[in-house]
């Protein structure tokens, strides 16, 4: 079958143990993406890609609300930016994911982390390093309006 077809497949097809299993494996990273999308993929294979070796595969499987916190918590230390910008903007990211994002040298993932849902106390106080910058603002609201 071609990409598309496969693609079809992975986004909305009806599919058993072997058909999820046949396109965990499948060599198009945006098929694979596709598959981690979905609402019905077993729990299971979710966390198994968090760590596939394509950054669009890892990225979507960050997206999921039903991934793990440990899942998330690895993800948060990926090399890849659009990655670990998918966990900030996970609003079921776990602290510690959220503390690991409140150091990250993107500015746009601190300010998704200081007015991420789960940001501890903790985590927003990381976000006050006198950069100054709108994370730091942001957090530093959230802290004194006493509603972390």
């Amino acid at each position: 079958a071609d990409a598309v077809a496969r693609r079809a497949a992975a986004e909305r097809g009806a599919l058993n143990a072997e058909g999820f299993a046949l396109l965990l494996r499948d060599r198009d990273p945006e098929v694979r993406a596709a598959l981690a999308r979905r609402g019905d993929l077993p729990q299971e294979l979710l966390e198994r890609m968090a760590g596939d070796r394509h950054p669009v595969v890892r990225e979507a499987a960050a997206e999921s609300l039903r991934q793990s916190d440990d899942a998330l918590s690895r993800l948060a230390f990926d090399r890849v930016e659009s990655v670990r910008l998918a966990v900030a903007r996970n609003r079921n990211a776990p602290p510690t994911a959220l503390d690991v994002l409140a150091s990250d040298g993107s500015a746009e993932i601190r300010l998704l982390v200081a007015g991420h849902p789960r940001a501890s106390e903790p985590v927003l106080q990381r976000l006050l390093n006198g950069r100054g910058d709108r994370a730091e603002r942001a957090a530093g609201e959230r802290l004194r309006s006493g509603r972390p």
